[in-house]
């Protein structure tokens, strides 16, 4: 088990201590036999690893049995571990919702946020651009709520993502200069700058939050639906409001609201986001960070002229 330690400690960052359990527990025999027990803790949870004594004893099916046996007779969150596995049987164990690793191939912990599937030999990437969940976490931490000590764990569950998804937004916050490094079991955000100069560090790897505009003529109400674009603006400064109507949403709600609706023309634009608007949104408008994000490069002068004012007059969240 300590090739599985040092693999966890690689990809999640946490050093694991992975103990021997001797007490076969209250299991039937095949299963009692045909696994090696072990006990752990990874990300504050306590898990028991089970390993067969030969990688391919038990089929896909056979293992999801096991497991709803083993959740009956233990607590803990219970993890297969592999030596190595076919990439179908795999794909057979995600369907089944199992948390398994395969060293060196996959952690797939579904019950603590994890799916790591590094590839061999590849290179990590380096970012020039934060993610949309670097940059929704950047916008929350100026304008929400502090967000230094939070781990990547904790980042995962507050914006409803995985680990891995998590993982990559940190990495690319810190690969940006934007946080410190903190020696910590897991990783943890501490932001070099704070306010006004953490936007000004931050703008130029930040983009529109918008990646899709479509128009319709139906109206656009219901939850998870924020005033954008134009009409936004119109919300924070003096100017003039149009009639084109602007709203926000992600491609989630689009898709289940909207998607059959839509025609390629009328007053009504949906503008679907990177990120969910919903985390940042003031009432029912997008939130002033965003909204400049989204207009910056917009060559009407009264709008740059607004822009300008918008953030002069911002009120910065302190840290």
């Amino acid at each position: 088990m300590q090739m599985v330690e040092g693999y966890l400690k690689r990809f999640i960052g946490e050093n694991v201590k992975i103990v021997s359990i001797r007490n076969k527990l209250s299991l039937p025999l095949y299963i009692s036999e045909g696994f090696k027990f072990f006990t752990a803790e990874i990300l504050g949870r306590k898990v028991l690893m089970t390993q067969p004594h030969k990688d391919d004893d038990f089929t896909p099916e056979q293992l999801r049995k096991i497991n709803v046996i083993l959740d009956d007779v233990v607590s803990e969150v219970v993890i297969f571990v592999f030596g190595a596995m076919p990439v179908y049987n795999r794909q057979r164990l995600m369907q089944r919702r199992l948390n398994f690793i395969v060293l060196d191939k996959v952690i797939y912990i579904p019950s603590l946020l994890l799916d790591v599937q590094p590839v061999a030999k590849m290179k990590p990437k380096k970012f020039e651009v934060l993610t949309p969940l670097a940059q929704l976490i950047v916008l929350y931490h100026l304008q929400k709520q502090s967000l230094d000590g939070y781990t990547t764990h904790s980042l995962a569950e507050k914006f409803n993502t995985t680990y891995i998804t998590a993982s990559r937004a940190f990495r690319s916050i810190k690969e940006l200069g934007l946080i410190k490094e903190i020696a910590e079991k897991e990783k943890t955000l501490l932001f070099v700058y704070d306010g006004r100069q953490l936007w000004e560090k931050s703008l130029p790897a930040m983009t529109s939050p918008v990646v899709q505009t479509v128009s319709l003529d139906e109206e656009i109400i219901g939850e998870g639906v924020y005033i954008s674009n134009i009409n936004a603006l119109a919300e924070y400064t003096m100017l003039n409001d149009e009639s084109a109507q602007y709203y926000a949403m992600t491609e989630a709600v689009y898709q289940k609201n909207y998607k059959q609706e839509v025609s390629g023309y009328g007053d009504n634009r949906i503008e679907i986001f990177k990120y969910d608007p919903t985390y940042l949104a003031n009432g029912g408008i997008i939130d002033p960070l965003s909204l400049y994000l989204e207009l910056r490069d917009n060559k009407d002068d009264r709008i740059q002229i607004e822009l300008e004012q918008l953030i002069k007059s911002f009120q910065w969240l302190k840290g």
